[in-house]
């Protein structure tokens, strides 16, 4: 289904201090989140071999380290891994 915009509240300058919306969906934000992940080797979270899925492999720091730069500061794992399933992603 449609999900509503994900709202990032940092000021920006070019529009008088407004929060700016981001028009991605939630996969595509997925992605580009999982792409600078994986480009920047921290091995938090990334792509598994092949790029059609990734990995979570330390839950307590893409709680702590990475969903706060991208999401709500209050973000939590469960939060985040209940809209993964909601947008139809499964385990393996």
């Amino acid at each position: 289904g449609n999900q509503p915009p994900i709202t990032n509240t940092s000021a920006d300058s070019n529009n008088g201090g407004e929060p700016k919306i981001d028009q991605r969906t939630f996969p595509e934000h997925l992605m580009d989140i999982i792409e600078e992940e994986t480009r920047d080797g921290y091995g938090i979270l990334e792509w598994a071999a092949g790029g059609e899925s990734f990995v979570i492999r330390d839950k307590l720091k893409l709680e702590t380290e990475v969903l706060p730069r991208y999401f709500n500061a209050k973000c939590k794992y469960m939060s985040f891994f209940r809209k993964l399933y909601r947008w139809g992603f499964r385990q393996l």
